[in-house]
């Protein structure tokens, strides 16, 4: 695991902190394909469902704030 969620990122809002978590476990799937003999194609696909869910964090942070 690269990245661990801790409490201390939390921001008090449950939605926004779910969302937190899930980028960790994604940047976390990610991280583990670099390094290995992982097909580029996934690679990419990996990131391409993370940029993804960037935006729609990013979003639904707006929102928040």
């Amino acid at each position: 695991m690269l990245l661990a969620w801790d409490d201390k990122y939390s921001v008090g809002n449950y939605l926004i902190d779910e969302q937190h978590k899930k980028l960790f476990e994604l940047a976390n799937m990610a991280g583990n394909m670099i390094g290995k003999q992982t097909d580029p194609a996934e690679i990419k696909k990996m990131l391409a469902a993370l940029f993804e869910y960037m935006k729609t964090h990013f979003r639904d942070e707006e929102t928040y704030m």
